[in-house]
Protein backbone atom coordinates (compact mmCIF):
# COMPACT_ATOMS: atom_id res chain seq x y z
CA UNK A 1 0.00 0.00 0.00
CA UNK A 2 1.41 3.50 -0.54
CA UNK A 3 1.12 6.31 1.33
CA UNK A 4 2.48 9.35 0.28
CA UNK A 5 2.95 12.43 3.20
CA UNK A 6 3.71 15.50 1.64
CA UNK A 7 5.99 18.19 3.31
CA UNK A 8 2.42 20.21 4.45
CA UNK A 9 1.04 17.09 6.51
CA UNK A 10 4.90 16.77 8.28
CA UNK A 11 4.70 20.87 9.17
CA UNK A 12 0.83 20.23 10.65
CA UNK A 13 2.50 16.95 12.47
CA UNK A 14 5.01 18.42 13.82
CA UNK A 15 3.18 21.74 15.08
CA UNK A 16 0.20 19.10 16.58
CA UNK A 17 2.79 16.81 18.46
CA UNK A 18 5.92 19.51 19.87
CA UNK A 19 2.81 22.06 20.23
CA UNK A 20 4.62 24.75 18.54
CA UNK A 21 3.45 27.08 15.57
CA UNK A 22 3.40 26.13 11.65
CA UNK A 23 6.35 28.42 11.07
CA UNK A 24 8.65 27.44 13.44
CA UNK A 25 7.70 23.79 12.65
CA UNK A 26 8.47 24.61 8.64
CA UNK A 27 12.15 26.64 9.55
CA UNK A 28 12.87 22.92 11.31
CA UNK A 29 12.24 20.13 8.57
CA UNK A 30 13.79 22.32 5.79
CA UNK A 31 17.03 23.01 8.51
CA UNK A 32 16.74 19.32 8.80
CA UNK A 33 16.37 18.39 5.10
CA UNK A 34 19.20 20.21 4.39
CA UNK A 35 21.80 18.89 6.62
CA UNK A 36 21.09 15.24 5.58
CA UNK A 37 20.72 15.61 1.98
CA UNK A 38 24.31 17.85 1.74
CA UNK A 39 26.07 14.72 4.11
CA UNK A 40 24.40 12.63 1.44
CA UNK A 41 25.60 13.85 -1.60
CA UNK A 42 28.74 14.94 0.07
CA UNK A 43 29.51 11.37 1.37
CA UNK A 44 27.23 9.03 0.42
CA UNK A 45 26.56 7.71 3.99
CA UNK A 46 24.96 9.33 7.02
CA UNK A 47 24.38 7.38 10.15
CA UNK A 48 22.13 8.65 12.79
CA UNK A 49 22.82 7.20 16.36
CA UNK A 50 19.99 4.77 17.67
CA UNK A 51 18.03 6.03 14.30
CA UNK A 52 19.66 4.08 11.26
CA UNK A 53 21.89 4.75 8.34
CA UNK A 54 20.84 6.12 5.13
CA UNK A 55 23.11 4.78 2.43
CA UNK A 56 23.31 6.32 -1.23
CA UNK A 57 24.35 3.65 -3.76
CA UNK A 58 25.36 4.20 -7.43
CA UNK A 59 23.36 2.56 -10.34
CA UNK A 60 24.89 2.04 -13.85
CA UNK A 61 22.97 2.92 -16.56
CA UNK A 62 21.62 0.11 -18.39
CA UNK A 63 18.46 -1.48 -21.13
CA UNK A 64 15.69 -1.96 -20.52
CA UNK A 65 12.46 -2.95 -22.91
CA UNK A 66 9.44 -0.23 -22.57
CA UNK A 67 6.41 -3.02 -21.45
CA UNK A 68 3.75 -0.40 -23.40
CA UNK A 69 5.43 -0.16 -26.63
CA UNK A 70 7.93 -3.35 -26.70
CA UNK A 71 10.72 -1.27 -27.81
CA UNK A 72 14.51 -1.20 -26.03
CA UNK A 73 15.27 1.66 -23.81
CA UNK A 74 17.76 3.39 -21.77
CA UNK A 75 17.46 3.65 -18.06
CA UNK A 76 20.21 6.15 -17.10
CA UNK A 77 22.46 5.88 -14.44
CA UNK A 78 21.54 7.34 -10.97
CA UNK A 79 21.48 6.76 -7.44
CA UNK A 80 19.40 4.41 -5.09
CA UNK A 81 18.75 5.60 -1.34
CA UNK A 82 18.49 3.17 1.07
CA UNK A 83 17.55 3.08 4.69
CA UNK A 84 18.86 0.45 7.16
CA UNK A 85 17.30 1.24 10.66
CA UNK A 86 18.79 0.94 13.98
CA UNK A 87 17.97 -2.33 16.43
CA UNK A 88 16.20 0.11 18.62
CA UNK A 89 13.85 1.55 16.16
CA UNK A 90 12.90 -1.26 14.81
CA UNK A 91 11.69 -2.80 17.43
CA UNK A 92 10.00 0.13 18.23
CA UNK A 93 8.33 -0.17 15.29
CA UNK A 94 7.31 -4.20 15.49
CA UNK A 95 6.48 -3.59 18.91
CA UNK A 96 2.79 -3.26 18.16
CA UNK A 97 3.01 -6.03 15.92
CA UNK A 98 4.37 -8.53 18.10
CA UNK A 99 1.70 -10.27 19.33
CA UNK A 100 0.96 -11.63 15.94
CA UNK A 101 1.52 -14.91 14.95
CA UNK A 102 3.46 -16.42 12.07
CA UNK A 103 1.55 -18.05 9.40
CA UNK A 104 3.18 -20.43 7.30
CA UNK A 105 1.87 -20.30 3.13
CA UNK A 106 1.68 -22.99 1.02
CA UNK A 107 3.29 -23.28 -2.32
CA UNK A 108 1.50 -21.52 -5.62
CA UNK A 109 -0.02 -19.01 -3.18
CA UNK A 110 -0.27 -15.86 -5.08
CA UNK A 111 -1.47 -12.34 -3.61
CA UNK A 112 -2.51 -9.71 -6.49
CA UNK A 113 -1.58 -6.63 -7.03
CA UNK A 114 1.81 -6.98 -5.20
CA UNK A 115 4.68 -7.46 -7.65
CA UNK A 116 7.70 -9.56 -7.44
CA UNK A 117 11.37 -7.98 -7.65
CA UNK A 118 13.46 -10.50 -9.06
CA UNK A 119 16.88 -10.05 -8.41
CA UNK A 120 19.70 -11.90 -9.97
CA UNK A 121 22.87 -13.61 -7.74
CA UNK A 122 26.05 -11.52 -8.93
CA UNK A 123 29.16 -10.70 -7.21
CA UNK A 124 29.60 -7.41 -5.62
CA UNK A 125 32.48 -5.06 -5.57
CA UNK A 126 30.84 -1.71 -4.02
CA UNK A 127 33.23 0.38 -3.15
CA UNK A 128 31.34 2.51 0.16
CA UNK A 129 33.18 5.87 1.74
CA UNK A 130 33.19 5.90 5.41
CA UNK A 131 30.66 6.24 7.32
CA UNK A 132 30.03 9.31 9.15
CA UNK A 133 28.61 9.94 12.50
CA UNK A 134 26.44 13.35 13.10
CA UNK A 135 25.81 14.72 16.36
CA UNK A 136 22.18 15.81 16.08
CA UNK A 137 21.99 17.36 19.58
CA UNK A 138 23.93 20.08 18.40
CA UNK A 139 22.65 20.88 14.65
CA UNK A 140 19.12 20.83 16.78
CA UNK A 141 20.24 23.27 19.60
CA UNK A 142 21.61 25.03 16.48
CA UNK A 143 18.31 25.61 14.33
CA UNK A 144 16.12 26.12 17.66
CA UNK A 145 18.23 29.08 18.47
CA UNK A 146 17.80 30.14 14.85
CA UNK A 147 13.87 29.88 15.13
CA UNK A 148 13.26 31.53 18.00
CA UNK A 149 15.50 34.43 17.32
CA UNK A 150 13.99 34.84 14.44
CA UNK A 151 10.03 34.61 15.96
CA UNK A 152 8.45 37.77 17.52
CA UNK A 153 6.62 37.91 20.25
CA UNK A 154 3.18 37.71 19.83
CA UNK A 155 0.32 38.33 22.21
CA UNK A 156 -2.57 35.57 21.47
CA UNK A 157 -5.92 36.86 22.66
CA UNK A 158 -9.52 35.22 21.41
CA UNK A 159 -8.70 35.90 17.99
CA UNK A 160 -8.16 32.29 16.11
CA UNK A 161 -5.19 32.88 13.69
CA UNK A 162 -4.75 31.07 10.74
CA UNK A 163 -1.75 29.86 9.60
CA UNK A 164 -0.70 30.28 5.67
CA UNK A 165 -1.39 27.05 3.67
CA UNK A 166 2.09 25.71 2.99
CA UNK A 167 2.62 24.66 -1.11
CA UNK A 168 2.46 20.84 -1.46
CA UNK A 169 6.20 19.66 -2.56
CA UNK A 170 5.42 17.33 -5.27
CA UNK A 171 8.30 15.17 -5.45
CA UNK A 172 7.17 12.54 -8.11
CA UNK A 173 8.02 14.87 -10.81
CA UNK A 174 11.81 15.20 -10.36
CA UNK A 175 14.75 13.33 -9.27
CA UNK A 176 17.87 13.81 -8.16
CA UNK A 177 21.06 12.33 -9.59
CA UNK A 178 24.94 12.89 -7.84
CA UNK A 179 27.36 11.77 -10.53
CA UNK A 180 30.15 9.45 -9.37
CA UNK A 181 33.18 8.56 -10.96
CA UNK A 182 33.31 5.06 -9.66
CA UNK A 183 32.72 2.52 -11.78
CA UNK A 184 30.93 -0.05 -9.35
CA UNK A 185 28.87 -3.31 -10.88
CA UNK A 186 25.94 -3.87 -8.70
CA UNK A 187 22.88 -5.63 -8.81
CA UNK A 188 19.72 -4.84 -10.91
CA UNK A 189 17.80 -3.12 -8.79
CA UNK A 190 13.92 -1.59 -9.21
CA UNK A 191 14.13 2.02 -9.98
CA UNK A 192 12.75 4.17 -7.57
CA UNK A 193 12.98 7.83 -6.97
CA UNK A 194 15.09 9.44 -4.27
CA UNK A 195 12.59 12.35 -3.31
CA UNK A 196 9.41 9.96 -2.30
CA UNK A 197 11.54 7.74 0.04
CA UNK A 198 13.56 10.53 2.39
CA UNK A 199 9.67 12.66 2.56
CA UNK A 200 8.24 9.68 5.33
CA UNK A 201 11.24 8.55 6.55
CA UNK A 202 12.68 11.90 7.49
CA UNK A 203 9.72 13.49 8.85
CA UNK A 204 9.84 10.58 11.13
CA UNK A 205 13.07 12.09 12.01
CA UNK A 206 11.57 15.51 12.55
CA UNK A 207 8.92 14.49 14.44
CA UNK A 208 10.90 12.14 16.91
CA UNK A 209 13.74 14.85 17.56
CA UNK A 210 11.15 17.79 17.71
CA UNK A 211 9.42 15.95 20.69
CA UNK A 212 12.99 16.02 22.58
CA UNK A 213 13.41 19.50 22.60
CA UNK A 214 9.95 21.28 22.64
CA UNK A 215 7.88 21.17 26.09
CA UNK A 216 4.12 22.21 26.55
CA UNK A 217 4.13 25.07 28.75
CA UNK A 218 0.46 25.33 30.48
CA UNK A 219 -0.77 28.47 31.71
CA UNK A 220 -3.29 28.99 33.93
CA UNK A 221 -5.52 32.29 34.10
CA UNK A 222 -7.12 33.13 37.31
CA UNK A 223 -10.16 35.46 37.14
CA UNK A 224 -10.40 37.93 40.13
CA UNK A 225 -13.47 36.95 42.41
CA UNK A 226 -15.49 40.53 43.02
CA UNK A 227 -17.73 40.79 45.75
CA UNK A 228 -20.80 43.57 45.52
CA UNK A 229 -21.36 45.69 48.32
CA UNK A 230 -23.69 44.65 50.84
CA UNK A 231 -27.28 46.44 50.50
CA UNK A 232 -28.51 47.43 53.55
CA UNK A 233 -32.30 45.66 54.05
CA UNK A 234 -35.41 47.70 54.70
CA UNK A 235 -38.15 46.19 56.78
CA UNK A 236 -41.53 46.00 57.49
CA UNK A 237 -42.44 46.36 53.74
CA UNK A 238 -44.60 44.85 51.95
CA UNK A 239 -44.01 43.75 48.48
CA UNK A 240 -45.87 42.31 45.87
CA UNK A 241 -44.76 38.63 45.07
CA UNK A 242 -44.61 38.15 41.23
CA UNK A 243 -44.56 34.76 39.67
CA UNK A 244 -41.45 34.07 37.45
CA UNK A 245 -41.97 31.61 34.72
CA UNK A 246 -38.71 29.45 34.70
CA UNK A 247 -37.18 29.50 31.68
CA UNK A 248 -35.85 26.01 29.87
CA UNK A 249 -31.90 25.71 29.80
CA UNK A 250 -31.39 25.85 26.37
CA UNK A 251 -29.95 22.97 24.91
CA UNK A 252 -26.26 23.48 23.83
CA UNK A 253 -25.80 22.38 20.04
CA UNK A 254 -22.79 19.55 20.03
CA UNK A 255 -19.63 20.34 17.97
CA UNK A 256 -19.20 19.02 15.00
CA UNK A 257 -15.69 18.63 13.06
CA UNK A 258 -14.85 17.45 9.64
CA UNK A 259 -11.91 14.98 9.85
CA UNK A 260 -9.20 16.73 7.50
CA UNK A 261 -6.02 14.88 5.55
CA UNK A 262 -3.66 13.66 8.49
CA UNK A 263 -5.54 13.61 11.21
CA UNK A 264 -6.72 10.67 13.52
CA UNK A 265 -8.95 10.04 16.51
CA UNK A 266 -6.04 10.21 18.78
CA UNK A 267 -4.91 13.48 17.21
CA UNK A 268 -8.63 15.12 17.05
CA UNK A 269 -8.74 13.95 20.84
CA UNK A 270 -5.18 15.63 21.72
CA UNK A 271 -6.83 18.82 20.22
CA UNK A 272 -9.89 19.05 22.05
CA UNK A 273 -9.31 17.14 25.34
CA UNK A 274 -5.64 17.94 25.46
CA UNK A 275 -4.60 14.19 25.93
CA UNK A 276 -4.82 11.04 23.17
CA UNK A 277 -6.38 8.51 25.34
CA UNK A 278 -9.42 10.15 25.28
CA UNK A 279 -10.28 9.26 21.23
CA UNK A 280 -11.98 6.15 22.35
CA UNK A 281 -14.93 8.89 23.54
CA UNK A 282 -15.31 10.56 20.07
CA UNK A 283 -15.16 6.98 18.62
CA UNK A 284 -18.26 5.68 20.73
CA UNK A 285 -20.28 8.83 20.42
CA UNK A 286 -19.70 7.77 16.58
CA UNK A 287 -19.55 3.76 16.49
CA UNK A 288 -22.02 4.43 13.87
CA UNK A 289 -20.17 6.30 11.38
CA UNK A 290 -17.10 4.41 11.90
CA UNK A 291 -16.40 1.00 11.57
CA UNK A 292 -12.76 0.58 12.27
CA UNK A 293 -11.34 3.20 14.54
CA UNK A 294 -7.67 2.69 13.19
CA UNK A 295 -9.49 3.40 10.04
CA UNK A 296 -11.25 7.28 9.70
CA UNK A 297 -12.38 8.02 6.06
CA UNK A 298 -11.20 11.78 5.46
CA UNK A 299 -14.19 13.91 5.08
CA UNK A 300 -16.24 12.11 7.85
CA UNK A 301 -18.41 14.63 9.90
CA UNK A 302 -17.82 13.41 13.99
CA UNK A 303 -19.48 14.78 16.47
CA UNK A 304 -17.57 15.86 20.00
CA UNK A 305 -18.60 14.83 22.71
CA UNK A 306 -19.30 17.05 25.85
CA UNK A 307 -16.44 16.85 28.75
CA UNK A 308 -19.38 16.26 31.41
CA UNK A 309 -20.76 13.28 29.13
CA UNK A 310 -17.80 11.04 29.47
CA UNK A 311 -16.18 12.45 32.90
CA UNK A 312 -12.77 13.90 30.61
CA UNK A 313 -10.40 15.48 32.46
CA UNK A 314 -6.80 15.89 31.05
CA UNK A 315 -5.38 16.53 34.81
CA UNK A 316 -6.78 13.44 36.32
CA UNK A 317 -5.05 10.70 36.05
CA UNK A 318 -7.74 8.44 36.60
CA UNK A 319 -9.88 9.60 34.06
CA UNK A 320 -6.98 9.65 31.94
CA UNK A 321 -6.11 5.76 32.75
CA UNK A 322 -9.86 4.99 32.62
CA UNK A 323 -10.04 5.86 28.77
CA UNK A 324 -6.98 3.68 28.22
CA UNK A 325 -8.26 0.81 29.42
CA UNK A 326 -11.25 1.28 27.42
CA UNK A 327 -9.74 2.14 24.14
CA UNK A 328 -7.13 -0.91 24.55
CA UNK A 329 -10.07 -3.52 25.33
CA UNK A 330 -11.68 -1.85 22.39
CA UNK A 331 -9.09 -2.07 20.07
CA UNK A 332 -8.86 -5.99 20.98
CA UNK A 333 -11.70 -6.55 18.60
CA UNK A 334 -10.05 -5.09 15.47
Amino acid sequence: MENKITLSDLIDLLAVQANISNSESEVFLKSLFEIITETLAKDEVVKIKDFGTFKLTPIQARESVDVNTGEKIEIPAHNRLSFSPATALKELVNKPFSHFETILLNEGVSFEGVEEEIETNENEDIETSSEQTIEFAEKIEEIEEAVFAAEPKITVGNTKVVSPETPTLETDSYQHVFRSDKTVPTKPQKRSKIPSVWIPILGGIAIALASLFFFVQWQTRRKPIIIGEKQPVIENIPQQIIPVEEKEPQRKEPEVVVLSGGETLRILAEEKFGNREFWIYIYLKNKSKIKNPNIVSVGTELIIPDLSEYDINASNPQSVAKAKALGDNELKRF
